[in-house]
């Protein structure tokens, strides 16, 4: 079973890859939408942060009979770079509102 482990998931890169694939829709949105756009963009990326999150630490800590061979032939690398991927989402619509709000915006006063 370890050895076919490896072989059917992804790499790290690939995990980076899907990840910021999965965000470019919500990122997208943030930039563009108002203030109620803003909030509803916010909980759909929470959303699929909540999603992604759990299916990492469900896949590398709970599942009784896979997690230990996740664990073992993957590496803690690679399930910690499993588990922050999920939450990049969440991370970039953030940083765009942030960026976007009016008091990030300095000028003479």
């Amino acid at each position: 079973m370890i050895a076919e482990i490896g072989d059917k998931m992804l790499t790290v890169p690939q995990i980076w890859f899907w990840a910021g694939a999965l965000s470019v829709p919500f990122v997208w949105a943030a930039a563009r939408v108002g203030k109620t756009g803003s909030l509803v963009t916010l909980c759909l990326a929470g959303i699929l942060t909540s999603f992604l999150a759990f299916a990492a630490i469900d896949e590398a800590f709970l599942d009784e009979d896979f997690s230990p061979s996740v664990q073992q032939e993957m590496g803690g690398r690679w399930v910690a770079h499993s588990v922050t991927a999920g939450f990049l989402p969440l991370v970039l619509v953030a940083l765009i509102l942030g960026l976007r709000r009016p008091w990030t915006k300095r000028g003479p006063r």
